[in-house]
C-alpha cells in the first residue's frame, strides 16, 4: 500500500493536471511532486509472502487467534464480493519539506457499482468531483466550474489514491493492500478513534511505515495512520498521515429519510461547466491478466 499517501496528494495531481491544459504551474504542485512522485502511483501488484518477516512494536495487544495475513485476506474477500461500496472518509497530512511547514485536509464520498462505475467527491484545497463509467471518466473541478474528460481511467486505475476505497475499486483487493510492504507486524488489538479494532502495521519499500486498523467484525479498514521521510536533495522533510473511515457501506447506498437508498452515483455536469484543454500524455494502459490487473498510472 505504498499508495497511501496519495490518497491526499491526488488533489495536487489533478490540480497540476488542469495547471497543464491552462499551461500555468498550480501554485500546490511544488510540495505534492516532493512528496511523491509520479512513479509512486504507479502499481507494480505482489503477493504478501507467506514467510513475510514480522515487526510487532508491542504497542498493542496481541491478537492470537487470528494471523496478520489471516485478516488481510478476510479483509480482500469482503472488499471484492460487494457489489457495491459506499464511503464517507476524512484524511489530514502535515508535512515540512525542507523547514517548510504544510497542512492539508480533505474530505471523500465515494460510490462505487461494479463492474466499472464510481463517483468520487473531493473536498479540500480543490473541490473536485470524479465520475467514471466503463472508463468514460469526467474530472470537475467544481469551483472553477470546468472540467475534462479521460478516456481510459478505469475504477481500478483510480483506486491506487484511495486506500479504503481502492480496495473495493482493484481488480486484486489483497495485491492492492499489500504492494510494496516488506515487512509486517503481528496481528494486534488496539483502540483507534474510540473502537476496538485489528491493527497491522508495515513497513514500505519507499520507507514509510503504516499502521493500519481493520474492524473486527467485518474486516474492513477503518483507518490508517502513515509516517514517511521525504528524501530530497533540494527539500528533504518529513510527512505524517492520518485517515478515518467515518462511514463504509457494503452492497448498499446511503439512505434518505424515508428509507429509500439515494442515487447516490448520479452525475451530471452543471448548467455553465466548460471544459478544459486536455494535456497531452500517454494513454491509460489496458489491463492484463493475472495478480497486476489493476497495474497502472494516474495522471
Amino acid at each position: 500500500m505504498s499508495r497511501i499517501i496519495v490518497a491526499v496528494l491526488l488533489v495536487f495531481s489533478l490540480t497540476v493536471f488542469a495547471a497543464a491544459a491552462e499551461t500555468a504551474p498550480a501554485p500546490a504542485a511544488k510540495p505534492a511532486a516532493g512528496a511523491s512522485q509520479p512513479a509512486a502511483l504507479a502499481s507494480t501488484a505482489s503477493k504478501l509472502p507467506a514467510a513475510l518477516a514480522s515487526t510487532g512494536s508491542g504497542a498493542a495487544q496481541a491478537a492470537p487467534s487470528l494471523t496478520s495475513e489471516d485478516v488481510l485476506k478476510k479483509s480482500a474477500e469482503a472488499y471484492k464480493a460487494a457489489k457495491t461500496y459506499y464511503e464517507e472518509s476524512h484524511s489530514s497530512m502535515s508535512a515540512d519539506i525542507g523547514g517548510k511547514q504544510m497542512k492539508q485536509e480533505m474530505r471523500l464520498t465515494v460510490a462505487f457499482k461494479r463492474p466499472g462505475t464510481v463517483k468520487l467527491e473531493m473536498s479540500g484545497p480543490e473541490n473536485i468531483t470524479v465520475f467514471s463509467d466503463a472508463g468514460d471518466t469526467t474530472i470537475l473541478f467544481r469551483d472553477r466550474n470546468q472540467y475534462m474528460k479521460r478516456p481510459g481511467l478505469t475504477p481500478a486505475l483510480l483506486a491506487k489514491g484511495f486506500p479504503a476505497a481502492g480496495m473495493a475499486m482493484s481488480d486484486d483487493p489483497y495485491s492492492f493492500v499489500t504492494e510494496g510492504v516488506t515487512k509486517v507486524s503481528d496481528l494486534k488489538t488496539a483502540d483507534f478513534e474510540g473502537r476496538q479494532v485489528y491493527e497491522i502495521d508495515y513497513e514500505q519499500q519507499d520507507g514509510a511505515t503504516v499502521f493500519s486498523y481493520f474492524d473486527k467484525a467485518k474486516f474492513n479498514l477503518v483507518g490508517l495512520k502513515m509516517e514517511m521521510n521525504l528524501d530530497s536533495q533540494e527539500a528533504p522533510g518529513k510527512a505524517e498521515m492520518t485517515l478515518i473511515v467515518d462511514k463504509a457501506l457494503f452492497d448498499e447506498m446511503p439512505k434518505d429519510a424515508s428509507g429509500k437508498e439515494t442515487d447516490a452515483l448520479s452525475f451530471t455536469l452543471p448548467e455553465g461547466a466548460t471544459e478544459m484543454a486536455m494535456p497531452r500524455m500517454p494513454p491509460a494502459q489496458p489491463q492484463g491478466p493475472g495478480p497486476s490487473s489493476d497495474s497502472g498510472s494516474v495522471p
